[in-house]
């Protein structure tokens, strides 16, 4: 898997990859980015898989941003969601502040899928009803 990749006329895509489009932006001082990701023509059961997994790990990740949850529960939500679908464990996080977005790994792996750590989330945050 390739991630930020440069454009190539070497690489080029066949039916069957996986490729994700991912966007950025600076808002304010603010560096953002999101990702979207789609099968090339007909893809592979597991591929299919890899992406309805990913999304469903997501979508659990966002139900968890409620008021009085921890930080931690939101990355509890999607890796239970991941593990259940197969995929394993990673300690790479993508850090989203007022300098450019970096994926590092982190020693925070220790507490990978426990619950009720980290800061309280709060409304002041931005978080959903």
């Amino acid at each position: 898997m390739i991630v930020h990749g440069i454009p190539s006329e070497k690489v080029v895509l066949v039916e069957g990859d996986i490729i994700s489009i991912d966007c950025g932006a600076i808002i304010e001082g603010y560096h953002g980015d999101a990702a979207y990701t789609a099968g090339v023509g007909d893809i592979s059961p597991e591929a299919r898989k890899l992406i309805e997994v990913t999304d469903a790990s997501l979508v659990a990740g966002i139900k968890a941003m409620v008021d009085g949850n921890r930080l931690s529960d939101i990355g509890h939500a999607v890796q239970t969601v991941a593990e259940a679908g197969g995929s394993t464990r990673s300690c790479v996080s993508t850090s989203v502040t007022r300098s450019a977005p970096r994926c590092t790994k982190t020693r925070r792996c220790r507490t990978m899928g426990r619950r009720a750590k980290g800061p309280k989330l709060r409304k002041r945050h931005g978080l959903r009803d």
